[in-house]
């Protein structure tokens, strides 16, 4: 009976819990993951940078000036979409959290609510 159905719901509520903790692990893994290739790309546009102003010493003519410039376009390009990408992920997670975190309280108002 009823003393059936509150065992069944806290054990859901339990799964909740759990599965709520996973997601926490897995979005901290991911923005882990994330913020190492961020720092990778920093990385990759100082070294254009400099590579540009050792050309500019050098007195590179402005087509091979333009080819490195082309190169750091790519890495800002690729930095803009790396972050529209983590974005993305950052929302899923914290949607999904919404809703774990929603279905918690709907099923604790219902164990305890009364």
């Amino acid at each position: 009976g009823d003393e059936e159905r509150f065992e069944e719901l806290n054990k859901k509520l339990d799964g909740l819990h759990e599965q709520l903790a996973v997601l926490e692990t897995k979005r901290h893994e991911s923005m882990g993951a994330f913020s190492e290739v961020s720092s990778e790309l920093s990385k990759e546009l100082n070294e254009q940078k400099v590579i540009r102003r050792i050309a500019k010493a050098r007195g590179e003519s402005m087509e091979e000036r333009t080819s490195r410039c082309k190169e750091a376009k790519d890495v800002v390009q690729r930095m803009q979409s790396f972050n529209k990408e983590k974005k993305e992920v950052e929302k899923h997670f914290d949607d999904s959290k919404k809703g774990l975190v929603w279905e918690i309280k709907k099923l604790k108002n219902v164990l305890f609510g009364w």
